[in-house]
């Protein structure tokens, strides 16, 4: 567990520094040991995306149709866009739920040109910082490293979420994956600490 969380603060860092000062939103995802971290941070400008409806994410990770997701268990409560153009596919794997998850839903459905955005968020703003941990490796998850780009939108609204996987991260992200994998770590702490309070 120590190991998991080490790299869930590692792969938040890296997602920090990725970000650049524009609208656009990173992921990044690494093999930290046996699992697959993908930290998500950034932003998002929704202009030239077309708002589908409000819906419940799925926390996972499907490489088969360009599918990843960060942040948030179980189905949180997500606001649906459609119209991004790029990949739809980064490899030949099926689907794997995460281990571990902390801070707002974002998830790319690449195949079919969807965004899931946190309900109500509002275009422009910081996402904040998010991070979900896999089982396994690039190898056993079918994830083929390497940068993938979708974009969306013209002019001063264009926009895009790019996905690096693999590489070697900068020492400024490498400290902004330590504050949110410490920020997962709490939250496991005070979920097991309410756990024990509510079986005595």
């Amino acid at each position: 567990m120590k190991t998991i969380l080490a790299a869930v603060a590692a792969s938040a860092g890296l997602a920090a520094t990725a970000a650049p000062a524009h609208a656009a939103y990173v992921i990044n995802l690494r093999e930290v040991g046996s699992t697959l971290v993908a930290t998500g941070a950034g932003s998002f400008d929704l202009t030239g995306l077309t708002f589908v409806g409000p819906g419940l994410g799925l926390p996972e990770l499907e490489p088969a149709l360009a599918v990843i997701s960060v942040g948030a268990d179980g189905h949180p409560p997500v606001d649906v866009y459609k119209g991004l153009l790029g990949p739809t596919s980064f490899g030949s794997g099926g689907q794997e739920h995460p281990q571990l998850v902390s801070g707002p839903p974002v998830e790319l459905v690449g195949f079919n040109t969807i965004l899931d955005v946190p309900r109500g968020y509002l275009s422009g703003a910081a996402v904040g910082t998010s991070t979900s941990v896999f089982a396994g490796s690039f190898a056993s998850q079918g994830v083929t490293p390497g940068t993938y780009v979708w974009k969306w939108g013209q002019g001063d609204h264009a926009d895009s979420l790019t996905l690096n996987i693999g590489g070697v991260p900068e020492p400024a992200t490498w400290a902004l994956m330590i504050l949110g994998f410490g920020g997962a770590g709490s939250a496991m702490r005070r979920a097991r600490r309410d756990m024990k309070s509510r079986a005595v």
